[in-house]
């Protein structure tokens, strides 16, 4: 007899819950995932956007957006990938889906590095003709470039700066990374003058710095080089600060160690 109630009780249960979600529809699990997303709660993102595609398997954004979430959670990685592969089989014009596959490619860690960047420049090149004003796609493929060739890498960083100065991983990124490849090249003024670019827009970008005295000390300024290098050990050893604090409120660091 016991059994009998308890078996009543899990069905009463579980045809609550199916009630209870029964008119939450595929929009709804959606905006919930755009929320966790923007709330930088990936891994609760990709079970939202998941749970849209199972009841929308043509829900377009939602293959998308749980594509952003996984490579937030993990990187470059087969399971982004293949989200975004399902978008362009869908709407094989998607520039969007083009530039974040380039993204999952460039970011891949797998064994196969060169294939995964020849796969990203074909993916970048082609976000590009279905849309030549996608800053990102260009900094992606500079990227790729700077592997390959420097003058198509200052190209394509010029034309991601043009069209979205901040453009890049992080604030200044694209600066920063020309700036490099102008060193490289022996062209310190440049260098300075990209570093110094980068550092407008981002003054807290650390490894900056570092570089931008490297080329102040190329050029005997050493005042300026010396300058720079003690920002760079402040902003360090904040750093060094902030993530042993991370780990005590983790409790997972002593201060002996």
């Amino acid at each position: 007899m016991v059994w009998v109630i308890v078996v009543a009780i899990i069905a009463i249960v579980i045809i609550s819950i199916v009630r209870k979600n029964a008119g939450k529809n595929a929009n709804y699990y959606f905006n919930l995932g755009v929320e966790n997303l923007g709330n930088n709660n990936s891994n609760l993102a990709i079970e939202n956007f998941s749970e849209a595609i199972r009841k929308d398997p043509n829900f377009i954004e939602a293959y998308l957006k749980r594509g952003q979430a996984k490579f937030r959670w993990s990187g470059g990685t087969d399971e982004c990938i293949s989200d975004y592969t399902e978008v362009l089989r869908q709407k094989p014009d998607c520039a969007e889906a083009y530039l974040f596959r380039g993204d999952a490619y460039r970011g891949y860690g797998g064994d196969d590095g060169n294939i995964a960047n020849d796969n990203a420049l074909k993916d970048y090149n082609e976000a590009i003709r279905l849309n030549p004003n996608c800053a990102e796609a260009y900094f992606g493929r500079g990227k790729i470039n700077a592997e390959k060739n420097q003058s198509k890498m200052i190209e394509d960083y010029s034309e991601a700066i043009r069209l979205k100065p901040n453009v890049g991983d992080l604030e200044g990124d694209a600066y920063y990374h020309r700036g490099l490849i102008y060193w490289e090249k022996g062209d310190v003024d440049r260098a300075i003058a990209d570093y110094s670019e980068a550092l407008k827009h981002n003054p807290d970008y650390t490894i900056v710095y570092e570089k931008r005295a490297e080329a102040y000390e190329k050029n005997g300024d050493v005042g300026k080089a010396e300058n720079d290098r003690e920002k760079h050990r402040k902003l360090l050893n904040e750093a060094i600060a902030m993530f042993k604090q991370f780990r005590r409120d983790c409790g997972d660091y002593d201060d002996d160690d």
